[in-house]
C-alpha cells in the first residue's frame, strides 16, 4: 500500500498551530510511514513552531476578514486569489491524499484547491462557535471534527460533524513537576502561578500583572512563570525586579509542557487550544477572554469552564492589578477549592481527541491510496 501523505493548513497563532502538530504526532504514532507537511500564511510563529516540531512548512499569503477595514478587505481578496494559485500549485507538487484545516483563513485556499482537485478535506474546529472559515468550508469538507456537541448546529446542514474534542500534543503529558521546576530555577516548595497571554503575549494581562507585583511579592509562598510576548518583556521584568517578586519571565516559552507541569493555577486567555490543554491536564485557571475574538468565542469558552467550576472568569475591561492579585490570592488560599477546580477541569478534558482524529484522517488517506 502507498504511504499516506497529509497536508495540514494552519493559521498564525498557537491556537491553530498546536492542534495541527498534535494531530501530526498522532498520525506518525499510528503510521510511522505517514508523511506530514504543514502550510499557512507564514506570519506569526507558524514556521518556527512547525520547524521545531520537525515538519516542513509551505508559506502562502492568506489573511482574515475580522478586524480589517475596506482597504483591508480589498487586500484580503487580492491575497486570497494569489493564495489560491499558490495553494493549487503546492498541492500539485506535494500530492497529499488528505488536506487538514485547523480553522483559520489559511485553510481556505488549500481546502478550495483540494475541492477542485478531488482531494478530501478534514477540518478541525476548536471553538464552541465555529469560525467563519470553518462554517464556509463545512459545505464540502469530508469531515468536521468539533470539540463540543453544540458546535455542530452552526455548520452546514450537509456537513458531517463529529464530536472528537480538541487535540493536544503528547508532549504536554510527559514532564513531572520536580524536573520542570528546575528548568525555571524555581522552588519546588512554593505555589506556582503560570501567567501568559497567548503565543504573542497580551498587553492588558501584562499590565495588570505588573501592577499586581508589589501586592503579590508580600506572599513568600508564591512564585510565577510569566510569558510576556516580545514587546512587553523589559517593563514587565523591571516591575517584577522592583517589587522583588519571585518570577521567571520570558517573551515566549517553547516548553509549555514544563510550565504547565509547574503550575498550581494558570492565568491566561481563553482560546480554544489553551482551554483544551488546561482541561486535558486538569489545571485550575483564571481566564481573561480576549475581548475582540471573532464571534466572542473566547468569552463562550471561558463561560463554559466557569459554569463547570473549573475556572474563574474576569473580563478584560474589568482587569486591574488589584483585581488580578485578589483573584490569585483568593483562589490559591483554599486547597479544597483548587482540588475541586482541577477535578472539574479534568472532567471536561479529552486526552484521546488527537488519536481519534488521526485515525479518521488515515482511513480517508488509505481509501484514496487504494482508489476507493
Amino acid at each position: 500500500m502507498s504511504k499516506v501523505k497529509v497536508l495540514v493548513a494552519v493559521g498564525m497563532t498557537g491556537g491553530h498551530i498546536f492542534p495541527g502538530i498534535a494531530v501530526a504526532e498522532e498520525l506518525k504514532a499510528f503510521d510511522s510511514g505517514c508523511q506530514v507537511v504543514f502550510a499557512g500564511s507564514g506570519r506569526g510563529r507558524a514556521k518556527s513552531l512547525v520547524a521545531r516540531a520537525g515538519y516542513n512548512f509551505i508559506a502562502v499569503g492568506a489573511r482574515g476578514w475580522v478586524g480589517v477595514g475596506t482597504r483591508g478587505k480589498m487586500l484580503f481578496l487580492f491575497l486570497m486569489a494569489m493564495s489560491l494559485v499558490a495553494a493549487f500549485l503546492a498541492l500539485l507538487r506535494e500530492r497529499p491524499q488528505v488536506v487538514v484545516g485547523t480553522g483559520s483563513y489559511a485553510t481556505v485556499p488549500f481546502a478550495v484547491s483540494a475541492l477542485l482537485m478531488g482531494i478530501p478535506t478534514v477540518l478541525l474546529e476548536q471553538n464552541v462557535v465555529p469560525g467563519k472559515a470553518t462554517r464556509l468550508l463545512s459545505h464540502f469538507a469530508r469531515e468536521v471534527h468539533v470539540a463540543y456537541g453544540e458546535s455542530t448546529r452552526h455548520l452546514s446542514k450537509r456537513a458531517r460533524g463529529i464530536v472528537s474534542g480538541n487535540p493536544v500534543r503528547r508532549s504536554l503529558f510527559a514532564p513531572d513537576r520536580k524536573s520542570s521546576i528546575k528548568e525555571f530555577d524555581l522552588d519546588a516548595n512554593l505555589k506556582t502561578v503560570f501567567v501568559f497571554g497567548g503565543s504573542r503575549g497580551a498587553r492588558s494581562i501584562n499590565r495588570a500583572f505588573a501592577d499586581a507585583a508589589h501586592v503579590l511579592s508580600e506572599h513568600d509562598e508564591l512564585q510565577f512563570i510569566v510569558q510576556t510576548g516580545e514587546d512587553d518583556l523589559q517593563w514587565v521584568r523591571e516591575a517584577c525586579t522592583k517589587a522583588k517578586l519571585k518570577a521567571y519571565t520570558a517573551p515566549f516559552i517553547h516548553g509549555m509542557e514544563l510550565a504547565y507541569a509547574c503550575a498550581d493555577i494558570v492565568v491566561c486567555r481563553a482560546g480554544a487550544t489553551t482551554v483544551a490543554e488546561l482541561t486535558a491536564l486538569g489545571l485550575p485557571s483564571i481566564l481573561i477572554p480576549y475581548p475582540y475574538s471573532a464571534g466572542g468565542h473566547q468569552e463562550k469558552n471561558a463561560m463554559m469552564l466557569q459554569k463547570a467550576g473549573a475556572s474563574v472568569l474576569v473580563y478584560d475591561r474589568r482587569l486591574t492589578g488589584e483585581i488580578l492579585a485578589s483573584l490569585i490570592l483568593e483562589t490559591l488560599k483554599s486547597e479544597a477549592r483548587l482540588a475541586s477546580m482541577a477535578k472539574a477541569a479534568k472532567a471536561l478534558g479529552r486526552r484521546d481527541a488527537g488519536r481519534h482524529i488521526a485515525q479518521s484522517i488515515l482511513n480517508a488517506g488509505r481509501r484514496e491510496c487504494s482508489g476507493r
